[in-house]
């Protein structure tokens, strides 16, 4: 596995959720990831979270 420097991590991370890449955005995911919203609910696994986000960028196309 490739080190990287996780502060540019995170940038790239969300270069790819501005630029609404579903594909680039997923592969910086492990199977298990897992996003906690804003009521503290835990959303856990990669292929949750890409059907999560695919739903957020075609309601949020810009």
């Amino acid at each position: 596995m490739t080190q990287r420097d996780p502060k540019l991590t995170a940038l790239l991370f969300n270069e790819r959720i501005n630029s609404l890449d579903l594909e680039g955005l997923v592969g910086f995911m492990t199977d298990d990831h897992t996003f906690i919203d804003s009521t503290e609910e835990a959303h856990v696994g990669k292929e949750k979270m890409k059907e999560g986000r695919e739903d957020f960028f075609s309601k949020h196309p810009d």
